[in-house]
């Protein structure tokens, strides 16, 4: 299942709180199979084995890549790529496009990429698409009244994984896109990592944008591989 936790009330011993009214805070959306917390550091990571397959049960077959994991002035965990892996995982920027006010289908065909964009108004959902053939992914924002969502989903199979973000006037978002795997860093405060039906190495980059909103920036940069990293 997802890594969660809760959190007990100031000075109240551990068993005098009543954990079942107490809300779960998430981290990651996606199951993590034998999560491991490890310390370099003064840094903490987090790390699990996904599915085997793409929306199944079988489990132990890839790794995510380790996130960061740290505390807020609340206590709240938050998570996120680590600086220094962005920093090697770009190889060079491959297209870049500002001022993005409609949906485009397709930015061009790309292979393994660090989409990097910047998310405004967001009133329901906005995501950038990433597509093969019929299939298709959407990697973004979803919000209503109270609360937003960074979600990974593919709305012909119901697919999805989604956690909860603050809602914010921009959301700025790091997407690694590897083949099947899929991870999605917000705001540095969470991260969504998912096992896609995705196979090829090319791959159709494309923005769907929600009524009213707005992608200041988009880069799509090259991805780096075990060789170069």
């Amino acid at each position: 299942g997802r890594l969660c936790y809760p959190m007990g009330d100031e000075n109240v011993l551990p068993q005098n709180v009543d954990w079942k009214s107490k809300k779960e805070h998430y981290i990651n959306a996606q199951d993590l199979h034998a999560a491991q917390l490890t310390q370099v550091g003064d840094k903490y990571y987090v790390y699990g084995w996904f599915s085997l397959k793409y929306n199944t049960s079988y489990w132990g077959g890839y790794l995510n890549t380790p996130i960061e994991v740290y505390p807020n002035d609340e206590g709240i965990l938050l998570s996120k790529m680590d600086p220094k892996f962005l920093e090697l995982s770009n190889k060079g920027l491959m297209y870049k496009q500002e001022n993005i006010n409609a949906s485009v289908d397709s930015f061009g065909t790309f292979g393994r990429t660090l989409v990097q964009t910047s998310l405004s108004n967001v009133s329901d959902g906005s995501y950038v698409t990433v597509s093969e053939g019929e299939r298709k992914f959407l990697i973004g924002v979803e919000t209503d009244l109270n609360t937003a969502k960074l979600v990974i989903k593919n709305s012909d199979d119901n697919y999805k994984v989604d956690v909860e973000i603050s809602k914010r006037d921009v959301y700025d978002l790091n997407i690694v896109i590897d083949d099947s795997f899929i991870e999605v860093s917000c705001n540095d405060e969470q991260v969504v990592s998912g096992i896609t039906s995705l196979s090829a190495s090319l791959n159709n980059i494309g923005l769907l944008l929600g009524s009213n909103s707005t992608a200041s920036s988009l880069k799509i940069n090259k991805l780096a591989n075990s060789n170069n990293f």
